[in-house]
């Protein structure tokens, strides 16, 4: 029998970068819409009697997500909110790094075995996600915002049905869900004067 136990696993920082629409219902709600760009990913140890080593793994993945969300503020010349809401995620590439360490040569040679994971991932992700944040005035038209948020999906990343090879270890996570919390920044332009 093969065993396998895992070691240190880490999440990876990534970048995001979009546009958002933003319609105000009221003093207190709007609803608001986002196109971005997003970088998540992960890194692992997989330690293996059978080989006498290890394996380490390095996953980088790039979404398009479109988000739509319910939004309160209160305040009156800066303006705190939260908010609420769903999105859909599509997949735009995928790609690794996996070395395989071997103890049971005096050197510990390393082999690389990455290869493209693409296919052994969904295609389409659904998700929720929460946040708060200010919005601060610049100018009649123009504010700053700054605002963090938590992203959890509620479908899995990995496709349960992919044919795994040797050495693709993702086989091990089809139990995983995309998460990340993220601090966002921005500039937002008023299209309608406020009255």
């Amino acid at each position: 029998d093969d065993s396998y136990y895992f070691g240190v696993n880490s999440l990876k920082g990534g970048r995001n970068y979009g546009l958002m629409l933003n319609y105000q219902i009221n003093n207190f709600f709007s609803i608001q819409s986002e196109l971005y760009h997003s970088e998540r990913g992960f890194e692992f140890n997989l330690f293996t009697d059978m080989l006498g080593g290890s394996i380490y793994g390095n996953y980088k993945m790039t979404y398009i997500s479109i988000p739509l969300l319910v939004k309160f503020e209160i305040g009156k010349s800066f303006k705190f909110y939260g908010y609420a809401g769903l999105y859909m995620s599509f997949l735009n590439s995928a790609r690794n790094q996996i070395t395989v360490t071997s103890t049971a040569f005096p050197d510990f040679p390393h082999y690389d075995h990455s290869y493209d994971p693409t296919s052994e991932l969904y295609k389409n992700e659904s998700g929720a996600l929460v946040g708060l944040g200010v919005k601060i005035p610049l100018c009649n038209k123009f504010k700053l915002f700054i605002d963090t948020r938590y992203e959890t999906g509620l479908t899995k990343a990995v496709n349960e049905n992919a044919e795994f090879g040797d050495h693709h270890v993702i086989s091990n996570f089809k139990d995983v869900y995309n998460r990340s919390v993220s601090v966002n920044w921005g500039i937002l332009y008023r299209f309608k004067s406020p009255e």
